[in-house]
């Protein structure tokens, strides 16, 4: 699936949500525009798909992103809390036949947010996740020692993401979500042996921060209820 596409189906489902608004009468929304929790925990399920630098696009594909964040609302929408995320990706078969060589992040940081209710159940979510990644690579299979071998690397990590999130009741949201993110690290395909396996590597080819856009759902659950205003 192109990325273009991606976007595309994404934008139509911001567009549905803006008019599911509720049957309720307008003041019901209007009471609805903040949560009236403090706490949420929000999970999300992607699928990654690699984008840049070209060697590492062409050399792999994305298997899952799993991102969880513990999110402390500061005023009317803007929340801040603490992420982790864990993700893979492989050599798939057309792209490096006959090999199977993996990669792992393991990402630690802070999740900036703003969440702004469409009704009472629609809510769209803008964020910026933030930290280190730290890489590992398995299943190395170098046929002769010609560079040196890197299992290990580690970046700056940053990602804006969207949402768009629907209510199930008072407390829990399933939803849709698009995400970019960008590591400080040009990946080498050389450190872990690829370009002996049958593929060919341009210098223009390792130029670029790695790079994911990913596409996937995830929930949010609500805790720890406001006080009410006297």
């Amino acid at each position: 699936m192109s990325r273009q596409i991606i976007i595309g189906i994404f934008l139509a489902l911001i567009t549905s949500a803006t008019f599911a608004q509720d049957a309720g009468n307008d003041e019901d929304v209007r009471k609805a525009i903040y949560s009236p929790y403090r706490l949420t925990l929000r999970g999300n399920g992607l699928i990654p798909h690699p984008m840049f630098n070209p060697a590492f696009k062409r050399s792999f594909d994305g298997i899952y992103d799993a991102t969880f964040s513990l999110d402390l609302e500061l005023k009317k929408g803007f929340n801040i809390g603490l992420m982790y995320k864990n993700s893979g990706f492989q050599t798939p078969a057309d792209k490096i036949a006959q090999l199977n060589t993996k990669q792992q992040y393991n990402v630690g940081g802070i999740r900036l947010g703003y969440d702004y209710f469409m009704s009472s159940v629609s809510v769209f979510s803008m964020a910026v996740n933030a930290g280190q990644c730290y890489i590992t690579s398995y299943d190395i299979i170098p046929l002769k020692e010609t560079h040196p071998i890197v299992n290990h690397n580690q970046g700056v990590y940053v990602e804006p993401e969207l949402s768009v999130s629907f209510y199930t009741d008072e407390q829990f949201a399933l939803g849709f979500n698009l995400s970019y993110e960008i590591i400080g690290v040009q990946f080498d395909p050389y450190s872990l042996g690829l370009d002996q396996h049958g593929i060919s590597y341009s210098d223009s080819d390792l130029h670029g921060y790695t790079q994911n856009l990913s596409i996937g759902f995830h929930f949010v659950y609500s805790f720890l209820k406001k006080k009410k205003r006297k």
